[in-house]
């Protein structure tokens, strides 16, 4: 999410407001995120690939390498701008 947070943040910030009860800010995207990943975890959910035990890196560029064989990774997302570099950052900052 942090990676699209400019492409996603009015969403982001109706999102903090009617969901997490944030009041408005400057940086609600930003605080509605770290809302989001506390929630997760507190359902124990992984935010992290570390949180689900993936540090080899050698695991991480295998995932990356079935990342970038898919032809539909191209470029995904609501507005098509999640490209296989996009992800390989997402993945890469996830560690």
């Amino acid at each position: 999410m942090r990676s699209q947070i400019e492409l996603k943040r009015a969403k982001l910030e109706q999102m903090g407001t009617t969901v997490f009860s944030l009041p408005p800010s400057e940086d609600l995207a930003e605080k509605t995120v770290d809302a989001i990943e506390e929630f997760y975890q507190q359902l124990a959910m992984p935010i992290r690939l570390s949180d689900a035990n993936i540090t080899d890196q050698n695991d991480i560029d295998t995932l990356m390498h079935i990342i970038e064989s898919r032809d539909f990774f191209k470029a995904i997302g609501e507005h098509g701008k999640i490209t296989p570099n996009v992800i390989k950052d997402i993945v890469y900052s996830a560690r």
